[in-house]
């Protein structure tokens, strides 16, 4: 598995295993007081790092590269490690032999602000070439699956059939060209990625301009737009993508959502989850419609009660409250 993070030859990968065979490494200056650091050089150690391989131990991978004296502190624990083997061998050739070593202690590790999930995740798959500790669009997952055309990017492996459709598409902006056309016109292409594809636009004139705010790497993007296609002076057909609009994919759940429905067991409703539920409604008030469904299942019915005097805000925390109190709801 380390052989797949970019910069760790095989060499690395043998002293870090070998040397694991007697107990498990318990912190960076552990594990570099015991390596080959010949074997294993400082960006197998980086790599390593922000392939979240040393996640194990009590830092964060922000800490390994905080800047502490001059040095950061993945430098330190080289330096460390280094030292350490070098008063070991010292020790061994000494005039009488079989000295004792003297003990190092560990550097203690400098606290600092950790890396957001997109960054941390970037780094990821630069270095691995995937997302191993989760995906940049994990938050977004009922926006895309509410909102976004079924199969979101995967409609347009089918962009060559020759029929118009309309797309509702969502994803990250995985990297953007920006362009001027020789008439001074300005001209953008951009890659956006989901969860099982990828699609490189182009936008083009008034729409550069209308929409050329959102083409931003690692930016959450939400598209609407349509395929049509139109004849070639030579008989073939060709597709052309027109926009009708950008948005930012954290701002969808607000504003394509009016209404909630939370469906509520009557056998489960007490005075706690009512004071429970006020308290998160009095957290997310709001212009959005509120609408609780009542089920009773001994007698078979199911009641819909409109909320008539409290509107709410339809948000990510306000779901997931609701998820955390295992709510079932419908957007509508």
């Amino acid at each position: 598995g380390m052989g797949a993070v970019k910069g760790v030859g095989a060499g690395a990968v043998e002293t870090i295993v070998e040397n694991r065979k007697d107990s498990r490494y318990k912190s960076i200056f552990d594990f570099t007081k015991r390596i080959d650091l010949r074997a294993a050089n400082k960006k197998a150690l980086e790599n390593l790092v922000l392939a979240g391989g040393f996640d194990c131990f009590e830092a964060h991978r922000a800490q390994y590269f905080y800047e502490d004296g001059g040095a950061i502190v993945l430098e330190q624990a080289i330096k460390y490690g280094s030292r350490h083997k070098e008063n070991e061998n010292s020790s061994q050739a000494s005039l009488f032999g079989g000295g004792a070593s003297v003990e190092m202690p560990e550097p203690s590790l400098t606290d600092c602000e950790e890396w957001g999930l997109i960054e941390k995740l970037a780094k990821e798959k630069e270095v691995v070439g995937i997302y191993i500790s989760g995906h940049p669009l994990d938050e977004y997952k009922l926006v895309l699956n509410k909102y976004c055309t079924k199969g979101n990017l995967t409609i347009f492996l089918e962009i060559d059939k020759g029929i118009d459709f309309q797309f509702k598409v969502g994803g990250i902006v995985t990297s953007v060209n920006h362009r001027v056309s020789k008439d001074g016109r300005g001209y953008c292409y951009f890659k956006v990625e989901g969860y099982d594809d990828a699609f490189e636009f182009s936008v083009f004139r008034d729409d550069y301009m209308k929409f050329k705010h959102h083409l931003v790497e690692n930016n959450y993007l939400y598209i609407k737009g349509n395929v049509g296609y139109f004849s070639n002076p030579d008989g073939t057909r060709r597709h052309r993508l027109s926009f009708t609009d950008f948005s930012d994919l954290r701002d969808v759940l607000e504003k394509q959502s009016n209404k909630i429905d939370i469906r509520l067991e009557l056998d489960h409703i007490n005075a706690d989850l009512i004071s429970d539920l006020d308290e998160i409604f009095n957290a997310h008030a709001g212009s959005k419609k509120l609408n609780f469904v009542v089920i009773d299942r001994k007698e078979k019915l199911m009641i819909d009660l409109p909320s008539k005097s409290r509107q709410i805000n339809i948000s990510k925390e306000l779901l997931c409250s609701l998820d955390e109190m295992e709510l079932e709801y419908v957007l509508t």
